[in-house]
């Protein structure tokens, strides 16, 4: 049995009446965002847009990993605990299969197009974007010391037909980037623009882990997946549909567009390195992932959220041999600043170990980390915000720490006298709105919810007839 397919998931969420088809012809650049950002604010669904103007053979989903519900549905959890599941199958090895079938991609069910760009309908995100751009391509290539496979999830703005800016390069792409450069030479890069959920969410961890790509999508996807070999020699998922292949020049740079990021504010233009297009493969049925952006819902924000929150997970977990943690909630509507992470302290200090470890982890997109106790919804900033006024003391719970690594986006932030401004350092703070620990039985009960006896109990139904 295959392992699930883009298509696949779409059928799915059109099942759950979580994807609206539009099936009118739609102009992708002046039309289609603004279309696709109503559906999802309105309706909270996705979008599949089957008559692209000027693109009759495409189809174009957009949103389709925008929120909580979204995310559920691509990796089957059940309930609202999808940060622990996924955390729990990344435990779990699975096999990746190299298929020997065919010696080329042609020959894998794969249609070779004209390497331009004009091929792909692409879109910018909003009225500062003056060119087209993908918002979230996995990206993948060869580390040339290693042999190994670097993954990570980029961002390009489209040049001219066969050039694109290469922005939002992970650290570990960067280190091979400087190695290529090093010795010279363009650095091969694989591009996928049409491939489940899963796929997507692994590159995004790999632009704070250094981890294996493929293992961790089958991990993610709940069974074994097979690969392929590019003309280049870089393996790739055999269910992507769309694949573009090329380099980025060692002594090639380019000033991209002032742009739109994740918080919703203006990114100026920068000299980034540039994606030179040799080679574009798509499938018949494939379907182009125009992942949107900017803040608030949208597929980028919640593949960092969800990213964030696995990485905190993993790194919180293994504090002090064990917090009894109950949920993180990383909030796309802050930027993605906001982190919360929810757990029981058990003694005394143990609540500052978990902020300091949430905010020191291999992620460092969090700004803010807020501790909440069990009886507080990690992902209702309102309930949150009531914890913080009603459980923090700011002279002992609050505590700010200067210098630390801070992302790109982070405008706050100073840039690092001679490196360029992807390199920034900034403040970050925690708030510990947690109950005394569990070993200070009557303190905690001080801080406790005065709630109806058996409100837990009542099933409103019963009493509605």
């Amino acid at each position: 049995m295959s392992a699930p397919t883009l298509n696949e998931y779409l059928s799915k969420l059109r099942e759950q009446d979580i994807l609206v088809d539009v099936n009118v012809s739609v102009d992708p650049i002046v039309e289609l965002p603004e279309v696709s950002a109503k559906i999802q604010d309105e309706l909270q669904q996705a979008g599949l847009f089957t008559h692209p103007r000027d693109f009759a053979d495409w189809s174009i989903a957009r949103n389709i990993i925008a929120d909580r519900r979204k995310a559920l549905s691509a990796f089957n959890v059940e309930g609202s605990d999808i940060v622990g599941v996924l955390c729990d199958r990344l435990k779990v090895h699975r096999d990746i299969h190299e298929t020997e079938a065919g010696d080329s991609a042609s020959e894998d069910g794969y249609q070779a197009l004209d390497p331009s760009f004009a091929k792909i309908p692409l879109q910018g995100i909003s009225s500062v974007d003056k060119t087209r751009s993908i918002e979230a391509a996995i990206a993948l290539t060869i580390d040339p010391e290693t042999g190994a496979v670097c993954a990570g999830l980029t961002r390009h703005q489209i040049v001219d037909s066969k050039n694109a800016t290469v922005s939002d390069l992970s650290r570990n792409l960067e280190r091979v980037r400087q190695r290529y450069t090093a010795q010279s030479s363009d650095m091969p890069l694989l591009l996928i623009l049409s491939a489940h959920p899963a796929y997507y969410l692994a590159a995004q961890i790999c632009n704070d882990l250094e981890a294996d790509f493929f293992e961790m999508a089958a991990s993610l996807l709940d069974h074994q997946i097979a690969v392929l070999k590019s003309e280049g020699g870089i393996l790739f998922p055999i269910d992507c549909g769309i694949v573009l292949e090329g380099v980025i020049a060692s002594a090639s740079w380019h000033l991209e567009q002032p742009s739109i990021d994740i918080t919703g504010l203006q990114r100026d233009g920068r000299n980034v390195p540039v994606f030179i297009l040799k080679r574009l493969w798509r499938r018949r049925d494939a379907v182009y992932v125009s992942a949107s952006s900017g803040d608030g819902a949208s597929d980028v924000a919640q593949l960092q959220a969800l990213a964030t929150e696995i990485v905190l997970w993993r790194h919180i977990d293994n504090v002090e041999g064990g917090i009894d943690l109950l949920d993180i909630r990383c909030h796309p509507s802050t930027g993605n600043n906001v982190v919360v992470v929810k757990f029981r302290p058990k003694l005394g200090g143990q609540s500052k170990t978990v902020l300091m470890a949430a905010l020191s982890s291999p992620s460092i997109r969090p700004k803010i980390v807020v501790g909440v106790d069990e009886d507080v919804d990690a992902g209702d900033l309102r309930d949150v915000i009531w914890s913080i006024a009603s459980r923090t003391h700011a002279q002992h719970d609050v505590a700010v720490l200067k210098n630390f690594m801070a992302p790109a986006t982070d405008l706050t932030a100073q840039t690092v006298f001679g490196q360029d401004d992807m390199a920034r350092l900034g403040s970050k703070f925690f708030i510990d709105s947690t109950m005394a620990p569990l070993s200070q039985t009557e303190r905690r009960a001080t801080f406790e919810r005065a709630m109806p006896k058996n409100l837990n109990e009542v099933k409103l139904a019963d009493y509605l007839r």
